[in-house]
């Protein structure tokens, strides 16, 4: 099958971390004021993130998800708006060996297939959870709060053996109580698969000093450092003199280029330091060069030039270091001409 255009989601259906706050902060039954003052903030500032007017920094998304009772992975936005997303999203699993794709073509059914320890032992206990909610035995909000506090759902629920309707003793004809000591087992295991996909994922955030130096350095300010809406860059006004001279910071801003990470201000830092780069290529008659790149993605260079949505979400970032390395290869431009407009490479 061929996708002519891309079939979006429901407005009510995409996983942003706005919408989810607010619907598991009502399927808690918890008030906007109380959850405000839970985490140290306010009203207003719940109902700007859960209306998106405001982004959710990763501390709070942790705040939240604590106060909550849910896992930070069920607030986080994954990006995902349609099938091709989606799809794309399986194909990454399989460069990293987690799933293939399989045909049964005797029962007409296709599907993707994973021998990964860890996710066969989730999609178990998924399954399980699944019957028990198919089959009556857990309500509608007990499913959804199992998945929402993954891997440690199973823990909270209490057991079927244990339920009103069930003979005291009986364990051999509910489905949980078959799984159990699957569950018990692999709960560590899961909770070390949190903290590897967290270390890989989303890292860890730019600190506030660190950005001051970087505005610094690349001379602009912390406003547009973390507004990806701001997609043409004006410099504040000459550089400070000391500052060309910290060759760290530097340092510091291409270790930011150099990681795909999907934590939403850790992106937004890199997009705007393309787009300052992208600047400095214009001033130096370069930029025609650089957009007509074929070693560069057409789509991610739009996306940053002009702000021009990509058909992907996987070209939504800014430059990594690979992708300036091609540029200093076509201009010939140092690293820190690129980022300030002038001076020389730092060593």
């Amino acid at each position: 099958m061929i996708f002519e255009e891309k079939t979006s989601l429901s407005d009510e259906n995409r996983g942003t971390t706005g919408k989810k706050l607010r619907k598991i902060r009502v399927r808690k039954k918890l008030q906007a004021q109380e959850l405000a003052k839970q985490c140290n903030t306010t009203k207003t500032a719940i109902s700007n993130y859960e209306m998106e007017i405001r982004q959710i920094s990763n501390d709070k998304i942790k705040a939240f998800a604590a106060a909550l009772g849910v896992s930070v992975h069920a607030l986080y936005d994954y990006h995902l708006r349609d099938e091709l997303d989606m799809l794309f999203s399986l194909f990454e699993m399989e460069e990293y060996g987690a799933v293939v794709p399989f045909s049964d073509n005797e029962n007409g059914n296709t599907g993707v297939l994973t021998h990964h320890p860890i996710l066969k032992a989730a999609i178990q206990e998924w399954t399980d959870f699944n019957m028990q909610y198919q089959n009556g035995e857990i309500s509608d909000d007990d499913y959804q709060n199992w998945k929402d506090s993954f891997p440690s759902g199973s823990e909270n629920l209490p057991s079927q053996s244990n339920s009103s309707s069930a003979d005291e003793g009986d364990t051999t004809s509910h489905p949980d109580s078959k799984t159990d000591g699957l569950r018990r087992k692999n709960l560590l295991l899961f909770q070390s698969l949190e903290s590897r996909f967290l270390s890989i994922t989303h890292a860890q955030e730019v600190s506030l000093e660190m950005q001051e130096r970087i505005c610094s350095y690349v001379n602009c300010s912390i406003e547009f450092l973390n507004d990806r809406s701001c997609v043409k860059y004006t410099p504040n006004g000459p550089h400070l003199s000391d500052v060309s001279d910290d060759g760290n910071v530097l340092f510091d801003i291409l270790d930011i280029m150099d990681k795909h990470t999907d934590t939403e201000s850790y992106r937004t830092i890199q997009i705007q330091l393309s787009r300052i780069v992208l600047y400095h290529l214009a001033q130096k008659g370069f930029l025609t060069k650089v957009l007509r790149a074929k070693e560069l993605p057409q789509q991610k260079t739009d996306y940053l030039f002009e702000g021009v949505k990509p058909r992907f979400n996987t070209y939504a970032f800014g430059y990594f270091y690979s992708e300036l390395a091609v540029i200093r290869k076509l201009t010939g431009l140092s690293y820190q001409e690129m980022f300030m407009g002038s001076g020389k490479e730092q060593h």
